[in-house]
């Protein structure tokens, strides 16, 4: 009789395997998004993993095609930049960072300006999870010491650090680059004027919108990061050097981007001065299991052919992703409900970028410019929300989007009005 009712249920959650799978989907990047909940003590991390564990647990994903769906590259190359990063935090490179910046946190505005035009250029060239990786901490920590409130702050750097300026800003682009051939001098020459216009854009919008939100309200409960470390200019110059290296081997060769990032990580565990416990104490664990999640989630979306049957509904409706002003549309739209990572992965299966180089810039330009409508349409995003949350501070889901739609539209309209005058 038990085998019987056990034939059912797996006939039955068979039958329902697409609307389980969406469903699933839809409520697990929901509290993702909110980041806590009302009775159970859980955070991002935690309903990303319970998102993940529901998808085997109901079919909608086996264990073996749930390990196939994590991106280990991905990881490989997040877990090295946390471990050059704490290369950097102990040699007390963050420190001096800090005190740097700390000048001119007494003007915000020109403080707000100066962190998203470098945040713009830096993360299209060191990639935009080390800036997310080594800017966040300082920038709450600086914040915090001058009595300001960083969550403007954070939101507004979320805004222009998207690597979308060079083809190696952020995972999709080197991906975008790699299968549409592109130039990396052809593609930062189209790519420069609409990226500064969209961080000039964002500016804007980010100062009107956080202008009564800087000073820290009496009373928070936010802690200070810990950055107190002496400055070793030996120190910094090893972890600033692997970062280089880390640059130079993507431009320049086409070696293993994973293979490299754990050669350069297992350089830095090296050590005469800081153990490798210590090193690794650093590493947020956090951050790579909200990862982990994430993917197996994607990866259920993606195996169930939800991706694919909302681009084939697109095609029926004859939509021409081939044209670059539907690929900016699709690509906002796909970034921000299923992950930019996804959304690139499923666009490059339904047109020739390597035939179609404008197309291939308007996927990686918008993948990466408007991926900030919703707090989880970026992992940079979630590396930042989650430093903010260590230091206590908590951005809401809805509190991003306040920023993140205005900015999205303004980016948009950019976007299409370059590729209109550069037709």
């Amino acid at each position: 009789m038990n085998m019987g009712y056990m034939d059912a249920l797996h006939s039955f959650l068979l039958a329902w395997k697409e609307p389980i799978t969406l469903i699933l989907f839809i409520n697990t990047y929901l509290w993702v998004g909110i980041g806590h909940g009302r009775s159970l003590r859980l955070d991002r991390t935690g309903f990303a993993l319970i998102g993940a564990i529901s998808m085997m647990v109901f079919g909608c994903i086996t264990f073996p095609e749930a390990i196939q769906s994590i991106d280990f590259h991905t990881l490989a190359l997040v877990f090295s930049l946390m471990v050059i990063s704490a290369q950097l935090h102990y040699s007390g490179f963050y420190t001096m960072l800090g005190s740097r910046l700390s000048a001119y946190m007494d003007r915000p505005v020109l403080s707000m300006f100066i962190l998203m035009m470098c945040g713009a250029v830096f993360s299209s060239f060191f990639n935009n999870t080390i800036i997310a990786l080594a800017v966040a901490p300082v920038l709450v920590s600086v914040a915090l010491a001058k009595k300001l409130n960083p969550s403007p702050f954070l939101i507004a750097l979320c805004m222009c650090n998207n690597g979308s300026m060079t083809i190696i800003g952020n995972p999709q682009n080197v991906f975008i680059g790699e299968y549409a051939k592109l130039s990396f001098l052809d593609y930062t020459k189209f790519a420069l004027v609409p990226v500064m216009a969209c961080a000039l854009a964002c500016f804007g919008i980010c100062w009107l919108l956080g202008r009564k939100n800087f000073q820290l309200r009496e009373g928070s409960q936010a802690a200070l990061p810990e950055l107190e470390h002496p400055f070793s200019m030996q120190g910094s110059v090893k972890g600033l050097s692997a970062m280089l290296f880390l640059i130079l081997a993507f431009i320049l060769t086409d070696w293993d981007h994973g293979i490299v990032a754990l050669f350069v990580a297992g350089i830095m565990l090296c050590s005469h001065t800081w153990s490798s416990r210590i090193i690794l104490g650093r590493v947020d664990w956090q951050t790579i299991l909200l990862f982990m999640g994430l993917f197996v989630i994607i990866g259920a979306f993606n195996i169930n052919d939800l991706g694919g049957q909302m681009v084939d509904l697109l095609q029926h409706w004859n939509v021409n992703l081939d044209e670059p002003m539907t690929m900016i549309l699709a690509a906002t739209g796909l970034s921000n409900l299923i992950n930019n990572t996804a959304a690139v992965m499923l666009l490059s299966q339904v047109t020739d970028l390597a035939a179609n180089p404008r197309t291939a810039y308007a996927l990686a330009l918008s993948n990466s410019l408007t991926g900030n409508l919703i707090l989880v349409g970026s992992l940079s995003n979630l590396i930042m929300i989650q430093t903010a949350e260590q230091a206590g501070l908590r951005i809401s889901m809805r509190r991003f989007f306040m920023y993140g739609l205005p900015c999205t539209v303004a980016s948009i309209l950019i976007l299409t009005g370059w590729f209109y005058v550069t037709t």
